[in-house]
């Protein structure tokens, strides 16, 4: 079942009434929220009520552009549940991310059978 989720939350009016009107399962914190979160109160702040919010309506918060440990790690503390970025991982073909998976699917089996 496909998942209703918007996009570049925090970025003005319109995001937060269409968080009203839609009532999204997935709420996308906009990258001008997520950079410098880590030396920002207000930001933090923001952050810390998304996801008062996203938990009132049984949404999931994700953060986008997550590019320093430093911005990770507040966003982590806030209890953010899902996050995006280069310091996650590149963006990639999602053929070459279906490779990795199976070949990290292969290599966890085989670790597994060498400790038994």
């Amino acid at each position: 079942q496909p998942l209703l989720a918007c996009d570049d939350t925090g970025s003005g009016w319109a995001g937060l009434r269409q968080l009203v009107e839609l009532r999204p399962q997935v709420v996308k914190l906009d990258r001008a929220l997520v950079s410098g979160v880590d030396q920002d109160p207000t930001r933090r702040a923001l952050v810390s009520g998304l996801r008062h919010f996203t938990t009132e309506i049984g949404a999931l918060l994700l953060a986008e552009g997550i590019e320093t440990v430093e911005e990770l790690d507040p966003l982590v503390a806030l209890g953010v549940d899902l996050g995006q970025g280069y310091l996650l991982g590149v963006p990639m073909p999602l053929t070459e991310s279906a490779h990795r998976q199976a070949v990290a699917a292969e290599m966890a089996a085989a670790a597994e059978v060498a400790v038994s």
